[in-house]
């Protein structure tokens, strides 16, 4: 993630982008303002994150070990007159987008993640701009989560559109995570208590996630049950990092 940062510095980058990484001991997602700089912050060991095709990290405290930016992102957002050093300084209020392509295409995945994983603190408005980042699931979440959330495409709200009977309304309004143009999806769950060579694997759905099976692309004779594991999943510009701890992402 640094030697990453570095390179951004040096040569800079033409576009936004987040960057996902994990190993067995620790998860961070790494998002870039365009220009030369960028943030990192780590996933906490007890939490889930939920990102969509726009910047997601929300307060940050250049202090706390749970940081990593650029050295010059302080002096260049307080140069530039987009922060007041002694507020808060919220990177997504900063450098990110508040647009009508967010409200429809970008909050409402954000929104529909959170439902499926803590359905007692989402919000009742899919568009807003306030969806939050980080969040503790209502229960400890297995892998067949993370992939619960992958598939997911508003079923049982008015915004489903492959519902049985579609609401003439809402069935279209927003974007699924779950396209019908997905080509592969897929959880990549990094299992902490077993030899490298045997503690990765690889589930991949090869096609629609809503309408396909994950499948592992590499097993162990070790594998007998769900061990406690670090989770990292993506699809196609919607992700998921789920941190598991003692036995169940949490």
């Amino acid at each position: 993630m640094q030697r990453l940062g570095a390179l951004i510095e040096q040569y800079g980058t033409g576009e936004a982008n987040g960057i996902l990484f994990a190993d067995n001991h620790e998860a961070w997602y790494m998002e870039i303002a365009t220009g030369h700089h960028w943030l990192a912050q780590r996933i906490p060991d007890d939490a889930y994150a939920v990102a969509s095709n726009q910047l997601s990290i929300q307060v940050v405290d250049p202090d706390s070990d749970d940081f990593i930016l650029d050295a010059s992102l302080l002096a260049f957002a307080t140069s530039n007159h987009l922060w007041t050093a002694g507020t808060p300084f919220n990177w997504r209020q900063i450098f990110g987008t508040r647009s009508s392509q967010d409200r429809m295409y970008n909050n409402p995945r954000v929104w529909d993640g959170h439902r499926l994983l803590t359905p007692s603190q989402v919000g009742s408005d899919p568009e807003s701009f306030d969806q939050p980042f980080i969040m503790r699931a209502d229960r400890p979440l297995r892998v067949e989560d993370a992939a619960a959330v992958l598939s997911a495409h508003f079923q049982d709200t008015p915004f489903d559109p492959v519902a049985r009977i579609p609401d003439p309304v809402n069935a279209h309004r927003y974007r699924p995570i779950s396209l019908a143009k997905t080509q592969e999806s897929h959880v990549l769950q990094l299992r902490q208590h077993l030899p490298a060579a045997v503690a990765n694997i690889h589930w991949l759905a090869m096609g629609v996630a809503a309408e396909s099976q994950y499948v592992l692309l590499r097993w162990c004779r070790y594998h007998t049950r769900l061990l406690p594991a670090r989770c990292l999943t993506r699809q196609f510009g919607f992700s998921v990092l789920a941190v598991q701890v003692g036995g169940s992402i949490g």
